[in-house]
């Protein structure tokens, strides 16, 4: 059902909830009515953010580097990185769309939020063109549109030419690991095969644990030195598509 029409009759069920809350108001005696409208106010403003998002997806101009791929363009806009304060439960879940960052295709989501999982991972979308002090001891994850990367291979997006091959031209959306402290930008665990409809089906360590290495002879040596740490925090996110 197309969301606006969803909303509508959301608002209808409401209403009547609530006239019918009033004409037996006598008989309120274990407030099933009350909660009824309770649950259904719940789930309107789940959905009127939800449209607000997408909204705000399809509102946003398209980018040069973009042109000839808007489909894909508009589909990674509508993704959203989720963290999950308990495993297991949407109990005080908080959403992070990339329609919201400044720069969708080159930007860094604010994880003060979320709780001290800022203090071990640094996620954006836009690929990695350097070293950035600030993540020495932090695991660098980042979720990158195909077209972005593709169209500058023999520019700032050399050192990804190696994994191409393993990236299939019908995933447009791939996510990479790196330890913020390695020297090499050809060093990376890569996710290349999932489609957008499954990027979700998993957290991103459990996403991690299904990914390639880009450079196993050298980088593997050292490995990713991953702490209990790391393994919880990247275990308490998500992307997730509208």
């Amino acid at each position: 059902m197309n969301k606006i029409l969803r909303l509508c009759v959301l608002v209808l069920t409401c209403g009547v909830i609530g006239d019918c809350c009033r004409a037996s108001s006598s008989s309120s005696n274990d407030g099933f009515h009350e909660r009824m409208v309770e649950e259904v106010a719940r789930s309107l403003c789940s959905l009127s953010s939800s449209s607000s998002s997408s909204s705000a997806a399809m509102s946003r101009p398209i980018p040069d580097i973009a042109r000839g791929h808007e489909a894909d363009y508009q589909r990674f806009l509508g993704v959203k990185l989720v963290f999950f304060p308990k495993k297991g439960s949407d109990v005080g879940k908080i959403e992070l769309p990339i329609a919201d960052l400044p720069n969708p295709l080159q930007g860094t989501f604010d994880l003060s939020g979320c709780g001290i999982t800022g203090r071990f991972l640094s996620i954006a979308t836009g690929y990695h063109t350097g070293k950035n002090p600030e993540n020495a001891d932090k695991i660098e994850i980042r979720i990158v549109p195909r077209f972005l990367i593709e169209q500058s291979l023999t520019t700032t997006a050399g050192h990804f030419k190696g994994i191409m091959s393993n990236w299939p031209s019908t995933v447009p959306v791939g996510i990479f690991y790196r330890f913020g402290g390695w020297a090499s930008l050809e060093w990376m665990d890569y996710l290349t095969n999932d489609p957008l409809e499954k990027i979700g089906d998993k957290n991103l360590y459990e996403k991690y644990q299904y990914s390639d290495n880009s450079d196993e002879e050298n980088y593997n040596n050292t490995g990713m030195n991953l702490l209990t740490e790391h393994v919880h925090s990247m275990s308490r996110y998500k992307f997730q598509p509208y």
